[in-house]
Protein backbone atom coordinates (compact mmCIF):
# COMPACT_ATOMS: atom_id res chain seq x y z
CA UNK A 1 0.00 0.00 0.00
CA UNK A 2 2.82 2.49 1.03
CA UNK A 3 4.53 1.71 -2.12
CA UNK A 4 1.75 2.44 -4.45
CA UNK A 5 1.14 5.87 -2.69
CA UNK A 6 4.46 6.52 -2.92
CA UNK A 7 4.56 5.90 -6.37
CA UNK A 8 1.35 7.45 -6.99
CA UNK A 9 2.60 10.57 -5.47
CA UNK A 10 6.38 10.59 -7.09
CA UNK A 11 4.52 9.97 -10.76
CA UNK A 12 1.98 13.33 -9.82
CA UNK A 13 5.06 15.69 -8.99
CA UNK A 14 6.99 14.00 -12.00
CA UNK A 15 3.63 15.31 -14.07
CA UNK A 16 3.62 18.56 -12.52
CA UNK A 17 7.34 19.41 -12.54
CA UNK A 18 7.51 18.40 -16.52
CA UNK A 19 4.43 20.66 -17.04
CA UNK A 20 5.83 23.49 -15.33
CA UNK A 21 9.58 23.05 -17.26
CA UNK A 22 7.43 22.82 -20.31
CA UNK A 23 5.65 26.42 -19.92
CA UNK A 24 8.48 28.05 -19.11
CA UNK A 25 10.93 27.45 -21.43
CA UNK A 26 8.81 25.01 -24.28
CA UNK A 27 5.73 26.71 -25.77
CA UNK A 28 5.72 28.09 -28.85
CA UNK A 29 3.90 31.45 -28.73
CA UNK A 30 2.74 31.56 -32.57
CA UNK A 31 0.97 28.64 -32.71
CA UNK A 32 -1.97 28.35 -30.24
CA UNK A 33 -2.47 25.13 -28.03
CA UNK A 34 0.94 23.68 -29.36
CA UNK A 35 3.08 22.09 -26.45
CA UNK A 36 5.55 18.64 -26.66
CA UNK A 37 3.01 16.89 -23.79
CA UNK A 38 6.04 16.18 -21.59
CA UNK A 39 3.71 16.00 -18.54
CA UNK A 40 1.95 12.65 -20.33
CA UNK A 41 4.78 10.96 -20.41
CA UNK A 42 4.12 9.67 -16.28
CA UNK A 43 0.95 8.86 -17.81
CA UNK A 44 2.01 6.45 -20.77
CA UNK A 45 4.52 5.35 -18.10
CA UNK A 46 1.58 3.84 -16.01
CA UNK A 47 -0.22 2.50 -18.35
CA UNK A 48 2.97 0.88 -20.06
CA UNK A 49 4.64 -0.38 -16.98
CA UNK A 50 1.52 -0.47 -14.23
CA UNK A 51 -1.96 0.22 -14.67
CA UNK A 52 -4.86 2.04 -16.17
CA UNK A 53 -6.46 3.18 -13.33
CA UNK A 54 -3.44 5.11 -11.94
CA UNK A 55 -3.07 6.42 -15.56
CA UNK A 56 -6.76 7.64 -15.24
CA UNK A 57 -5.66 8.84 -11.73
CA UNK A 58 -3.19 11.03 -12.68
CA UNK A 59 -5.08 12.59 -15.62
CA UNK A 60 -7.40 13.13 -13.01
CA UNK A 61 -4.99 14.67 -10.59
CA UNK A 62 -3.54 16.92 -13.12
CA UNK A 63 -7.03 18.22 -13.57
CA UNK A 64 -7.66 19.26 -10.19
CA UNK A 65 -4.20 20.73 -10.29
CA UNK A 66 -5.20 22.45 -13.21
CA UNK A 67 -8.23 23.87 -11.54
CA UNK A 68 -6.57 24.56 -8.58
CA UNK A 69 -3.90 26.92 -10.19
CA UNK A 70 -5.85 28.01 -13.05
CA UNK A 71 -9.04 28.00 -12.70
CA UNK A 72 -12.54 25.93 -14.37
CA UNK A 73 -11.50 26.25 -17.88
CA UNK A 74 -7.96 24.98 -17.26
CA UNK A 75 -9.51 21.82 -15.63
CA UNK A 76 -12.12 21.41 -18.21
CA UNK A 77 -9.83 21.47 -20.85
CA UNK A 78 -7.22 18.88 -18.79
CA UNK A 79 -9.93 16.56 -18.15
CA UNK A 80 -11.35 16.77 -21.60
CA UNK A 81 -7.92 16.49 -23.22
CA UNK A 82 -6.32 14.07 -20.75
CA UNK A 83 -9.33 11.42 -20.35
CA UNK A 84 -9.70 10.96 -24.13
CA UNK A 85 -6.28 10.46 -24.73
CA UNK A 86 -5.71 8.16 -22.00
CA UNK A 87 -8.85 6.21 -22.73
CA UNK A 88 -7.92 5.89 -26.73
CA UNK A 89 -3.75 5.23 -25.76
CA UNK A 90 -5.63 1.97 -23.22
CA UNK A 91 -7.34 0.94 -26.10
CA UNK A 92 -4.71 1.06 -28.46
CA UNK A 93 -2.44 -1.34 -25.63
CA UNK A 94 -5.22 -3.69 -25.66
CA UNK A 95 -4.20 -4.25 -29.07
CA UNK A 96 -0.78 -4.30 -28.95
CA UNK A 97 0.07 -1.56 -31.03
CA UNK A 98 3.57 0.14 -31.10
CA UNK A 99 4.80 2.92 -28.84
CA UNK A 100 4.58 5.27 -31.54
CA UNK A 101 1.13 4.44 -32.33
CA UNK A 102 -0.23 4.85 -28.98
CA UNK A 103 1.81 7.61 -28.08
CA UNK A 104 0.18 9.56 -31.54
CA UNK A 105 -3.01 8.48 -30.71
CA UNK A 106 -2.71 10.42 -27.29
CA UNK A 107 -1.51 13.12 -28.45
CA UNK A 108 -4.27 14.22 -31.41
CA UNK A 109 -6.99 12.58 -28.83
CA UNK A 110 -5.72 15.05 -26.08
CA UNK A 111 -6.00 18.29 -28.98
CA UNK A 112 -9.14 16.86 -30.29
CA UNK A 113 -10.58 16.54 -26.83
CA UNK A 114 -9.56 20.18 -26.04
CA UNK A 115 -11.15 21.55 -29.18
CA UNK A 116 -14.53 20.25 -28.27
CA UNK A 117 -14.44 21.47 -24.59
CA UNK A 118 -13.35 25.15 -25.73
CA UNK A 119 -15.92 24.35 -28.55
CA UNK A 120 -18.69 23.64 -26.10
CA UNK A 121 -17.26 25.98 -23.52
CA UNK A 122 -17.57 28.93 -25.46
CA UNK A 123 -19.86 28.07 -28.27
CA UNK A 124 -17.47 28.47 -30.25
CA UNK A 125 -17.34 26.15 -33.44
CA UNK A 126 -14.46 27.92 -35.52
CA UNK A 127 -12.09 26.43 -32.77
CA UNK A 128 -11.66 23.50 -35.02
CA UNK A 129 -10.34 25.47 -37.64
CA UNK A 130 -6.86 24.58 -35.65
CA UNK A 131 -7.46 21.21 -35.97
CA UNK A 132 -4.75 20.65 -39.25
CA UNK A 133 -2.19 22.26 -36.69
CA UNK A 134 -2.79 20.04 -33.91
CA UNK A 135 -3.14 17.16 -35.77
CA UNK A 136 0.42 17.63 -36.91
CA UNK A 137 1.86 18.67 -33.88
CA UNK A 138 0.04 15.86 -31.89
CA UNK A 139 1.48 13.31 -34.65
CA UNK A 140 4.86 15.04 -34.34
CA UNK A 141 5.32 15.46 -30.90
CA UNK A 142 3.57 12.04 -30.27
CA UNK A 143 6.69 10.50 -31.84
CA UNK A 144 9.15 12.54 -29.94
CA UNK A 145 7.26 11.46 -26.40
CA UNK A 146 7.25 8.15 -27.78
CA UNK A 147 11.05 8.15 -28.18
CA UNK A 148 11.45 9.59 -25.02
CA UNK A 149 9.04 7.46 -22.90
CA UNK A 150 11.05 4.34 -24.84
CA UNK A 151 14.07 5.38 -24.01
CA UNK A 152 12.72 6.20 -20.14
CA UNK A 153 11.15 3.27 -19.32
CA UNK A 154 14.32 0.78 -18.60
CA UNK A 155 15.99 3.72 -16.24
CA UNK A 156 12.30 4.11 -14.29
CA UNK A 157 11.87 0.28 -13.79
CA UNK A 158 15.17 0.08 -11.85
CA UNK A 159 13.86 2.62 -9.60
CA UNK A 160 11.46 0.96 -8.56
CA UNK A 161 8.59 1.61 -10.85
CA UNK A 162 6.50 -0.95 -12.91
CA UNK A 163 5.05 -3.94 -12.52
Amino acid sequence: MTRRITRTALLFSLCIILSVVESAFLTLPTLPGVKLGLSNLPVMYSLYTVNFPLALSLCLARSLFAFITRGFSACLLSLAGGCLSVLLMQLLLKTRSSIALVSVTGGISHNVGQLAAVSLLWSTPSVFSLSPVLIISGTVFGILNAVLLRVTIPYLKKIGGGK
